[in-house]
C-alpha cells in the first residue's frame, strides 16, 4: 500500500477491512503500517520467540497459527494431493516457508499449489 492510499484511510476499521477485517490485534504498529518490507518479515521471523507475520500492502498482519486450522490445512492437502496424484498438473507444499507474492506481499499459506 502506498503512502496515498494510506491517507485515504480514515480510521483503524478502514485498514482492518482493506486487510480483510482481520481483528485489530494481528495488526503490527512497528513498523508503522504501510512502511514495512521483506526484510521486517524476515527479520521477525529469525528473532526468538519467533513471530510469524505476512506482509499485505506494506502492514505486517500476525499469521494465526492453531489446531483447528492446521486440521484444515491437512484435509485440505490430502484432498488436493489426491487430485494431484491422478491429474499431473503442479507440485503441493506445506506451511514450512514463505512465499513473496509482489514486492509488498508475502504469504505464509498453509497449503500451497504449484501448477505445472
Amino acid at each position: 500500500m502506498i503512502a496515498t492510499e494510506l491517507d485515504m484511510l480514515e480510521t483503524l476499521a478502514d485498514l482492518m477491512d482493506r486487510l480483510g477485517n482481520v481483528p485489530l490485534k494481528r495488526i503490527r504498529l512497528h513498523p508503522f503500517p504501510g512502511t514495512a518490507t521483506v526484510a521486517d518479515v524476515v527479520r521477525l521471523c529469525d528473532r526468538e520467540p519467533k513471530c510469524l507475520c505476512e506482509l499485505v500492502d506494506g502492514v505486517l498482519v500476525e499469521k494465526v497459527v492453531g489446531h483447528q486450522e492446521s486440521r484444515l490445512a491437512l484435509r485440505l492437502a490430502q484432498a488436493l494431493q489426491n487430485y494431484l496424484d491422478m491429474h499431473d498438473l503442479g507440485i503441493l507444499a506445506g506451511a514450512d516457508g514463505p512465499h513473496q507474492i509482489l514486492a509488498d506481499q508475502v504469504r505464509f499459506p498453509d497449503v500451497a499449489l504449484g501448477m505445472l
